[in-house]
């Protein structure tokens, strides 16, 4: 469904024109910029988790975020070339069309190097249990900037695609709790 809604958002934005009109809105730029580097992220995360999780719930659940981050990320990628953009530099300051600026390292929900480096290393249930906690924390980071440019974005299609994100990600994280219940 949020494949559909994101292939939407990106023809919806040819067709009715809303690029030459919203060019340059700080939310719909920064939301696609900083949106891309917290799915790279979350890529990174679910591919451990795929080829690493004890349970087949938890591998079933990461690669059905590796199909949707993908798709989602070169939907992200297509709409900042249209825009004439490009994908942030590592070291910039993220999330100021929100007026919170911070550094990316502080972005919420993104991952730490030392925590990514242990969901790498772990093994076992660790892998299961220390993906779902990482990865809880990192959709309640997401949800926030979808929910935010769902009500401030320019183009209608982006904040549709932000809403049903924001919606998708809420449900994923109930269901990653009760996942986490499930293996103590």
């Amino acid at each position: 469904m949020l494949a559909v809604a994101v292939v939407s958002f990106a023809a919806g934005v040819r067709r009715s024109g809303a690029g030459a009109s919203c060019a340059g809105d700080p939310v719909d730029a920064g939301f696609a910029t900083d949106m891309l580097d917290h799915h790279q992220q979350a890529l990174q995360m679910a591919l451990v988790a795929q080829d690493k999780a004890t349970t087949t719930p938890v591998r079933a659940l990461a690669l059905r975020m590796i199909g949707a981050q993908q798709l989602e990320s070169g939907r992200f990628m297509q709409y900042l070339e249209e825009q004439g953009l490009h994908e942030g530099d590592p070291d910039r300051t993220v999330m100021a069309w929100m007026g919170m600026p911070v550094p990316r390292a502080q972005m919420p929900g993104l991952v730490p190097p030392d925590q990514l480096v242990a969901l790498t290393n772990a093994t076992g249930g660790a892998v299961d249990r220390l993906f779902l906690d990482l990865m809880i924390r990192h959709h309640e980071g997401g949800v926030h900037m979808a929910e935010f440019a769902a009500e401030h974005g320019c183009q209608a299609p982006l904040r549709g695609v932000a809403g049903r994100m924001a919606v998708m990600q809420r449900r994923e994280i109930a269901d990653m709790r009760e996942l986490r219940l499930g293996l103590g």
